[in-house]
């Protein structure tokens, strides 16, 4: 008896005391998170990032923000005077340019507001080629938001910007804007909305930061939007056994494409950060994942795992990166990023593919489409521009084929160049990688569009 009583008293012990260390761990994210610079490692000083951090594997303003960069978070509650109004008009001024000769002049779409506004997306209405959306970073003294800006002449002039909501009410950065049109002339923008949740350990509530992905739909052209939420990231969790007793998720990177029949999709990266006590050592499960929504964006399947999960601290194995395609008959194809088992920015890496069926409830096991023979480095070797991302594989479809744009390098150290490869079977067999971009100097960040007549035109 005595036995079990004491063994009973180590266990409450031993329970009281992960509890603290749950706690404690808990709180220390949000900590890192919300103050001091890391500290970094390599020859361009402050700006040198360690690979071993893996906040830096994270898109640009949820990265920004957790190495504290720019500016300290504020909920939108306490926008003053934020001047914008619904729907302002901005001047078409044009600006002369050299376009190629079937461009016309360049058309300024956005209103510098406070500072600037960075990674747009566009869309256009299949059933009125006249009215394009432009989904958008805004950024203004207080936080970063997603805006909207709508042209119903072809683009010679613009109207917004129109500000689309956070998440919850105490949210306070938007990140990862991203636009597309469905066949019926709906359009639908996704996005990250970032804040503090609170849960309770024991007796003590704790913030930790999560992200939901928004998307917001119009039928009226884009001058107005409904938003939901598409995914939110699995409540954080305190287990027994003890040996999971941490769990920071934070969903990242969403796009979005949309196609027949009622067919919208969003891919994301899942991060989720936690403690093994059992181990003693800190992981970070990494998984690609999607919801689908197959009645135009009114409701949204689970979330569905896409990748293996890989662990960064176990392996440096890092999967970034998905973007979506939908097919002519409904299928979603998805293709990310796998910095591949040696490692994240240290060698190769390769263009992963998945598959999501008309009649199927699960994507298909991902394959490799393509090698990138060597791995371009975090920043520009000329400046302090981070552009790992430009390895992001982006898929378009036409009625026969699917084609993945990427960059990559041919030799270590060398100059991104971009790649284009093609599947005739749905995605099951892919042609040898072709060389698109020409040979000299640094081209990056592709992207594709085929036009109805399945030309196909890769910027």
């Amino acid at each position: 008896m005595e036995i079990t009583l004491f063994n009973l008293r180590v266990k409450a012990l031993g329970f009281i005391l992960v509890l603290i260390m749950f706690a404690s761990l808990l709180a220390a994210p949000v900590t890192v998170y919300a103050s001091g610079r890391p500290t970094f490692e390599g020859e361009r000083g402050a700006l040198q990032f360690n690979v071993k951090d893996w906040r830096f594997t994270l898109s640009g303003p949820l990265s920004s923000y957790l190495l504290n960069y720019t500016f300290e978070p504020k909920p939108l509650s306490s926008l003053q005077d934020l001047s914008l109004t619904l729907g302002s008009t901005i001047a078409g001024t044009q600006t002369p340019t050299q376009p190629a000769t079937t461009f016309t002049s360049n058309v300024r779409v956005t209103r510098d507001i406070y500072f600037y506004e960075n990674e747009p997306s566009i869309a256009v209405n299949p059933l009125n080629s006249d009215n394009l959306v432009v989904a958008t970073h805004q950024y203004t003294p207080m936080t970063v938001f997603v805006a909207a800006y709508f042209s119903e002449d072809g683009g010679d002039s613009w109207e917004g910007p129109i500000l689309l909501p956070l998440a919850k009410k105490d949210d306070f950065l938007a990140s990862d804007p991203g636009a597309a049109s469905s066949p019926d002339g709906v359009f639908y923008t996704s996005y990250l909305s970032l804040g503090l949740r609170f849960i309770t350990v024991g007796e003590r509530i704790v913030q930790v930061l999560a992200s939901d992905i928004v998307v917001a739909r119009s039928v009226d052209g884009g001058k107005s939007w409904v938003t939901t939420i598409a995914s939110t990231p699995e409540r954080m969790k305190f287990e027994i056994p003890w040996h999971y007793s941490i769990w920071v998720v934070l969903l990242d990177k969403p796009y979005i494409a949309a196609g027949p029949p009622n067919t919208v999709v969003v891919p994301y990266t899942e991060f989720v950060y936690g403690y093994n006590f059992l181990e003693g050592r800190e992981f970070l499960n990494i998984t690609i994942k999607a919801v689908v929504s197959r009645d135009g964006g009114l409701t949204w399947s689970e979330p569905l795992k896409i990748s293996p999960t890989v662990d960064y601290y176990a392996d440096g194995r890092v999967l970034q990166g998905p973007y979506p395609a939908v097919g002519p008959d409904g299928t979603v194809y998805v293709a990310y990023y796998d910095s591949g088992p040696d490692g994240w920015l240290t060698g190769s890496a390769f263009i992963a593919f998945s598959r999501l069926f008309p009649d199927s409830l699960n994507f298909t096991e991902p394959s490799i489409v393509a090698e990138i023979p060597y791995e371009v480095g975090f920043f520009s070797p000329y400046t302090d521009f981070r552009w790992w991302s430009l390895m992001f594989p982006v898929p378009a479809t036409s009625k026969d084929a699917v084609y993945i744009v990427y960059a990559g390098a041919l030799k270590l150290g060398g100059m991104p160049k971009v790649f284009i490869t093609k599947s005739t079977d749905r995605g099951l067999t892919w042609s040898q990688p072709k060389l698109v971009s020409p040979e000299g100097g640094a081209q990056f960040f592709p992207w594709i569009a085929v036009g109805p007549d399945g030309a196909v035109h890769v910027i």
